[in-house]
């Protein structure tokens, strides 16, 4: 079971919608049906957060493993890249990093 969804996110044209589950995959589902379209069983850790690139072609998530990955939707939600912030600082933060939100800069260039 995915037990509670942690976070949701329209894509930008409004057509889809994806979801991130403590104990679950990524599902991406039709907004105006409900019906499942994609499962990404990314990870063992659950998703804490995800969002869509502002033109939609990506979804960045965290995790339980400290990191942020960023999928390629255009290519059925191939990984495109992982950053691993274990032990790392991030500006104005010495403490311990364990992402549980993400967002995309308006024009998609950063990842915050």
């Amino acid at each position: 079971s995915d037990r509670w969804v942690n976070s949701v996110a329209f894509s930008p044209d409004g057509r889809n919608i994806a979801s991130g589950a403590e104990k679950g995959p990524i599902k991406i589902w039709d907004a105006e049906s409900g019906n499942l379209i994609l499962t990404l069983d990314i990870n063992r850790y659950g998703i804490d957060s995800v969002a869509y690139s502002p033109d939609g072609r990506n979804i960045a998530c965290t995790n339980g493993d400290h990191t942020i990955k960023v999928l390629d939707m255009e290519n059925g939600g191939a990984l495109l890249g992982s950053v691993d912030l274990t032990n790392r600082t991030i500006i104005g933060n010495t403490d311990y990093v364990d992402p549980k939100s993400v967002a995309y800069s308006p024009d998609g260039s950063k990842l915050a």
